[in-house]
């Protein structure tokens, strides 16, 4: 819908008599299409660029939004010339026509960064469209919550590239949203996994090491309440007779379990053997069969959608109904924004060892070195939190409480595990001679 700062109306019907003089056919379905695609333009954007390279480039993006056949995206890369595409750019453009999807401005963004590829400009917008029975558009509308169909049309101008390197840039950008369609298509399936196995776990004995039954319960529903990003599911099955009371994992054996795979850990049709789990050490060996419940790490694996970070690992036991150990549930992911502004009270998981750590510490509670500690907890990286149990956490914030009190800057080594895997050390920076107990420490 256009707003004050939307390109003006009068303007839009100037870029719309340009572009209906170069088409033969569809004149009034493309000038309901340019209102549509230009309403939502801010004026700061479009004053940039005249009303002959609009009129072009709507015109160009309306020729790709007819040929999509709802299939496949439609992708063209291009350096633009005005006697071709009646529009010019001193960029490379590249405009995509595809059913609107969650991360797919993200995705492709992302995907150039990590190319090197300088962006700089991005315009994004949402149209409904109506076909009739042979497929073919008849109607374009801006977007609204009662259509059927509602289509992304995006426009990114970047650093120019060679005519010979294009197809190699659209090859890359059509295989990454094919690999964000795989996730897109399994994300249901791998939320109602992750529901099955919630209600198996509530239904058998399972140790309690690290956390009660009822809190893991509660850090699955809270995951489950869009708190995390599913991007891949798999399912393990563990052989080599190990028992959770006599850990031995050196005979032991990972398979992946065939067709169980979804989103990004699609694999195999039929089971196949973990070599990678093979050739870990036993020490390895031994954290990864340790009889936890869960574990939610980093994994080593950048995400290739949404967000260029090291993914999130969720890794869910699976016991037999004697609460022996055979398999792994696992998830790849990402923690959502909103997961890493709450408080740690309101985490399950991290709330029972925030609980822990403030025992220990057996301070009066609601007392000022109490509150302290605890603003202390909530300032760690919530991935620390997550990976570093209560004994290696313990002495990190009552050390950081501590240095608080003093006056001079202060170095704290300490090691936390980073992943599955490895640790890894890292150094809070206290200021604390003009801050008070509500101070921030810095990471490096």
């Amino acid at each position: 819908m256009p707003n004050s700062l939307s390109i003006a109306k009068e303007r839009i019907s100037q870029i719309s008599d340009i572009a209906t003089s170069y088409v033969q056919k569809d004149k009034s379905l493309f000038d309901h299409f340019i209102h549509s695609y230009y309403e939502p333009l801010h004026q700061e954007t479009a004053e940039a660029i005249s009303n002959a390279d609009l009129a072009g480039m709507a015109l160009h993006h309306f020729t790709l939004l007819k040929a999509y056949d709802c299939s496949k995206p439609q992708l063209a890369v291009l350096n633009p010339l005005a006697e071709e595409q009646h529009f010019h750019s001193s960029h490379t453009v590249i405009q995509i026509v595809a059913y609107d999807r969650p991360f797919l401005v993200d995705t492709i963004l992302m995907s150039l960064e990590a190319e090197g590829i300088d962006v700089h400009r991005t315009y994004n917008i949402i149209v409904s469209v109506k076909r009739d029975e042979d497929g073919q558009i008849t109607y374009v509308e801006g977007a609204h919550e009662s259509a059927t169909s509602h289509m992304s049309l995006i426009h990114c101008e970047i650093a120019y590239q060679d005519n010979e390197n294009l197809e190699a840039l659209q090859q890359m950008l059509m295989s990454k949203i094919d690999t964000l369609d795989i996730v897109v298509g399994d994300w249901k399936q791998m939320r109602a996994q992750l529901n099955d196995i919630k209600a198996e776990l509530s239904s058998k004995p399972l140790p309690e090491v690290f956390y009660s039954q009822q809190e893991i319960q509660a850090f699955l529903d809270w995951i489950l309440d869009d708190h995390f990003i599913f991007l891949g599911y798999r399912e393990y099955r563990l052989e080599g007779g190990h028992e959770i009371e006599v850990a031995e994992p050196t005979n032991l054996d990972l398979f992946a379990i065939g067709n169980s795979g979804l989103g990004l850990l699609r694999g195999s049709e039929e089971d196949k053997i973990s070599e990678s789990f093979n050739q870990l050490p036993k020490g390895l060996k031994q954290l990864l069969t340790e009889p936890r419940v869960l574990m939610l790490s980093k994994s080593s694996r950048v995400s290739p959608i949404h967000r260029s970070v090291y993914m999130d690992f969720l890794g869910i036991h699976k016991f037999d109904d004697n609460g022996k150990l055979i398999g792994e549930y696992r998830f790849i992911g990402l923690l959502t924004s909103q997961a890493y502004q709450l408080t740690v009270q309101q985490i399950p998981l991290l709330r029972e060892k925030a609980n822990k750590i403030m025992a220990m510490a057996e301070l009066p509670r609601g007392g000022h070195a109490y509150h302290k500690l605890m603003h202390v907890i909530n300032t760690l990286p919530r991935d620390d939190l997550f990976q570093a149990s209560v004994e290696e956490l313990y002495p990190i914030v009552s050390g950081i409480s501590q240095l608080q009190d003093k006056r001079a800057y202060a170095y704290l080594a300490v090691s936390t595990i980073t992943n599955v895997l490895s640790r890894a050390w890292f150094i809070f920076h206290v200021i604390s001679s003009t801050l008070s107990y509500a101070s921030k420490y810095k990471t490096f």
